[in-house]
């Protein structure tokens, strides 16, 4: 597939004349000859500027340690230097990879520091991590150890991992120093720091609104008003800031901003048989909490993280060649004690400004019967929470060249250990919150609510884990005259051991092979298959069979198109295979018993344990799909201009499920059954141009497309009477509710909600199947259920000693049904409080605002009308994001050859720093989460000497 490649390459050598720091060229990873092509006119820009990394994008990683020939691949691949990783202030290497790659989707849900890694969706699914070839899910590994990133998309590519090829793959691959030319060593230093700050910040009403919109909300449901005309005066001038207070609880918990930096340590090098890299990084991200200047130890939620990396390659004999790999990471959490942050800042949202003050005046916390877990007190006087994560993982690997036996056979082996361990430790107290008010004589009365005490320590491993991964493979690769053959065979095995439960190993064991055959490098054709075990399964029933078929013609190399002077390069590719992915489970065959209720028993009535029936047993098995990819890559007017089409279908099988047509007469949860199915099916489109005909200005422009849907095949539902509840058929990102129609003008109007009693600026929704109830039935499919479309746009420009690159990010097509306590005002909250207000309630239904009200009548409480799930409250959440940006300057070689170093290089860059979208309340990306995305402004030095 012809890839567009946005790379950043930065100076590592001195140089004469003028310097250009990076250069912009989008490289392929499906035509040879465009490559190669492009490469000699980079070489020919390197020659002009010997401070420039020459491209290698004529072959690219793929599993199983090959490499991919451009022109003789055949599958859908993504690509990504490492290099372009390393713009982006982040604390986990995916976040990099937003809108990079055609196909591949990011998704954060938080910004804590150490909670704000993304998920990852490929092609609707959520692909597997490896790590040089080794199944890993890790995503904490610093950019600079990064040489590439690898995306495999459909089945040709990934079938070989057998029960892992379903969801697609990310293959990382590390550095290990350059093969190739004279010896050399390269040492870098480089630090950066940067300020942290929310790209959205929920909003509350201050006490005088809230307490305004809470007396309307008691007047519409009926009710006397709670707050008189004083106590109004009171919260809006703050004359009574104790008994009428008005807290910024937002202001109060969260600073405006927090710190950011990391520093890198690095070096690789070359000395005769010999080739290493290592990579030392600490990281520190501080969080948005307000502290206790008094407290002596840390409850901001705070981020520490270190991780050391060597990669060493031997060439043992002129035949065989060893390897050792090393990764070790520490990381340390802060959180406020329990270690659950967003129990802390999802409080704000049922803690109204006027609930009470901070403090008494006795300096004590305040609180009231109805609010008695002071908001400050919980972030500050509770304690603090730490988790400490150890992890860290070898490979040792030898490849022995069998070309004295036939040219191009190679054996290899590669045995990998990696472990994780977890450790939480809770050091809490309990805090004291006192009521404050005065009697009739306006002395003060304290009631105390709680009471502080001691400080208690508890600790316990969360997690603890262990794999082990043993692999063996064959090679085969040689040409004869046009024929060329590329084969391999592996046999691999992976253990896992959880400690923490009642696991048991997992043991997954993969036998694959794959052959390759091409005519004159014109017509290819490529067989691939795994047969592939988890021991998790029912005896007999562990192992299935996986197949896979690639075929492409590069139509440019055909005769007839060679009057076609336009064209460079044009490939036709396609590939059609069965993949599968692992259910594990845990034995779920086997019947068990659990731990039941306590009887009393004899004389003396003592309560004994009591044993039950466990889940109902059921054959676990694997889910599958059948892919289907089609592509097209072309590249033009000599290189400059490069296109990229895919289209795909995916139909999944095996899916588990638990069906709807399950009695509930029996009495325990139904096992699940593996018969679901659905059907993704989308397309993937990349274009770029670039030029680099000038001495000082080298610029480049990529962007990438792509579009996919799920549509649900089976889901085991019931048979229903009415269309509108049939899910089957029906895409997944597709809404339902009832259809708003308005808001009711004159009491018990309607139609509402069957056993509603309506009022004016109540929500009316349309009776569909004219029944004259507003119940089940009149659920439907609301908004449009339209392909998710993802994409990014990128360039870069260098000139002269200045380096600018930015990339702009987005998704469309997204929707979110607005619900619970962060956007309905008034909601009952634990102990008998009242939740937050927002400023969308000001825009309430009245009788004065009936015609451009935007939010239905106040209640107090859950309303089962207005709240329900409608397309009054579904909205866009569609975003355009400017997701980073860079600049960079290197310092004058004439400068650098007195000093005797290398490279000196400043920049400055930016994270999310520009966001556009209808929706406003949250951040598009996480709406609802109670710590925002952060957008990040930061710069740094980096020394290469």
């Amino acid at each position: 597939m012809l890839k567009n490649i946005f790379m950043g390459l930065y100076s590592h050598i001195k140089m004469p004349g003028k310097m250009v720091c990076m250069l912009l060229g989008l490289s392929t990873i499906s035509y040879n000859t465009q490559a190669q092509s492009k490469i000699k006119e980079t070489d020919s820009l390197i020659n002009q500027h010997p401070q420039i990394i020459k491209i290698k994008a004529d072959s690219i990683a793929i599993l199983y340690g090959q490499k991919s020939e451009n022109k003789l691949n055949v599958a859908a691949l993504g690509y990504l230097n490492g290099r372009a990783l390393e713009s982006t202030p982040n604390s986990f290497i995916f976040q990099g990879l937003t809108g990079r790659i055609a196909g591949l989707r990011t998704t954060q849900d938080s910004g804590i520091p150490g909670s704000d890694n993304v998920s990852l969706t490929l092609r609707g699914r959520s692909p597997a991590i490896l790590v040089d070839g080794v199944p890993r899910d890790i995503s904490e590994l610093n950019p600079e150890q990064i040489s590439s990133v690898t995306v495999l998309k459909d089945a040709i590519s990934t079938v070989t991992l057998g029960q892992r090829s379903m969801n697609g793959a990310i293959l990382i691959t590390t550095r290990k120093g350059e093969s190739n030319g004279p010896d050399y060593f390269n040492f870098n230093v480089k630090t950066q720091a940067g300020i942290q700050s929310p790209v959205v910040s929920r909003r509350y009403l201050n006490a005088f609104d809230y307490s305004t919109l809470y007396n309307e909300a008691l007047a519409n449901d009926g009710k006397a008003p709670l707050y008189t005309p004083a106590d109004l005066q009171a919260y809006k001038d703050g004359s009574d800031p104790y008994l009428h207070p008005n807290v910024d609880w937002q202001k109060q918990i969260y600073k405006n901003n927090a710190g950011y930096s990391r520093t890198n340590l690095y070096a690789d090098g070359k000395s005769k048989s010999l080739r290493y890299m290592l990579s030392m990084d600490y990281l520190d991200q501080g969080g948005l909490l307000n502290e206790l200047d008094s407290n002596s130890y840390e409850t901001n939620a705070s981020y520490k993280r270190y991780i050391l990396r060597s990669n060493i390659n031997l060439q043992l004999t002129k035949t065989l060649e060893g390897y050792l790999n090393l990764y070790g990471r520490v990381n340390d959490t802060n959180a406020p004690a329990g270690g659950n942050l967003t129990a802390v800042t999802s409080e704000l949202n049922i803690t109204p400004n006027n609930a009470y003050p901070v403090y008494n005046p006795n300096g004590t916390l305040g609180g009231n019967i109805n609010y008695s877990n002071n908001l400050w007190g919980r972030s500050t006087y509770n304690g603090y929470f730490q988790s400490l994560t150890r992890e860290g993982f070898f490979d040792f690997g030898l490849k022995q060249s069998l070309d004295n036996l036939t040219k191009g056979l190679s054996i290899g082996g590669k045995l990998s250990f990696s472990s994780f361990t977890n450790l939480n430790t809770n050091r809490s107290k309990a805090f004291g919150v006192v009521n404050y008010s005065v009697d009739a004589n306006g002395n003060p009365v304290y009631t105390t609510l709680s009471s502080a005490n001691n400080q208690s320590n508890t600790s316990n491993v969360s997690a603890s884990q262990q794999t082990s991964y043993a692999k063996f493979t064959a090679n085969y690769n040689r040409r004869f005259n046009k024929n060329g053959i590329t084969a391999f065979l592996t046999a691999n095995s992976e253990n896992y051991k959880n400690f923490v439960g009642d696991f048991l190993p997992r043991v997954l064991t993969n036998y694959a092979a794959s052959l390759k055959y091409d005519f004159d490098k014109k017509y290819i054709i490529e067989g691939a298959a795994a047969y592939s075990g988890l021991n998790y399964y029912v005896d007999g029933q562990q192992y299935g069979f996986f197949p896979a078929v690639g075929l492409g013609w590069n139509i440019n190399n055909e005769g007839f198109m060679k009057s076609v002077k336009f064209i460079d390069a044009l490939k036709l590719r396609g590939s059609y295979g069965l993949t599968g992915s692992i259910n594990a489970g845990n034995f779920d065959n086997q019947k068990g018993y659990v731990g039941g209720g306590n009887y009393p028993f004899g004389p003396s009535g003592s309560n004994l344990n009591s044993l039950v029936e466990g889940a109902i047993p059921f054959n676990n098995t694997w889910s599958q799909s059948l892919k289907t990819d089609v592509g097209l890559d072309a590249s033009l007017l000599k290189n400059q201009l490069w296109v990229s089409f895919d289209y795909f279908l995916n139909k999944q099988s095996k899916l588990p499920i638990t069906t709807g047509y399950d009695s509930g007469i029996l009495g325990s949860t139904y096992p699940t059954s593996f018969i679901g199915k659905n059907d993704i099916k989308g397309i993937e489109s990349e274009i770029g141009f670039t030029t680099n005909k000038t001495r000082k200005l080298v610029y480049s422009v990529a962007a990438n497309f792509s579009t996919y849907q799920v549509k649900t095949i089976f889901n085991g539902e019931q048979t229903a009477g009415y269309q509108n509840l049939i899910r089957t058929g029906q895409y997944t990102n597709q809404n339902y509710g009832y259809i708003a129609d308005g808001f009711v003008t004159t009491a018990g109007q309607g139609p509402v909600i069957t056993g509603y009693a309506s009022k004016p600026g109540d929500i009316k929704y349309k009776d569909l199947n004219g029944d004259n109830t507003i119940d089940y039935r009149d659920v439907t499919a609301i908004g449009k259920a339209k392909p998710i479309i993802n994409y990014g746009l990128s360039s870069q420009f260098s000139y002269n000693k200045f380096c600018l690159s930015f990339l702009v990010q987005g998704l469309a097509n997204t929707n979110e049904m607005l619900s619970g306590n962060t956007v309905f005002p008034f909601l009952n909250a634990p102990n008998g409080g009242i939740s937050q207000a927002f400023p969308e309630s000001l825009n309430r239904w009245t009788p004065q605002t009936a015609n451009t009200a935007t939010f239905p009548r106040l209640t107090i409480g859950g309303n089962p009308n207005n709240y329900a799930a409608s397309s009054f409250w579904l909205r866009s959440t569609s975003y355009v994001r400017l997701k980073n940006i860079e600049l960079g300057y290197n310092f004058s070689p004439k400068l650098l050859d007195k000093i005797k170093v290398k490279n000196i290089r400043l920049f400055v860059n930016g994270e999310n720093l520009f966001t556009h979208s209808d929706f406003k309340i949250f951040d598009p990306e996480m709406p609802f989460s109670d710590y925002s995305i952060l957008k990040v402004v930061n710069g740094g030095l980096s020394v290469t000497f």
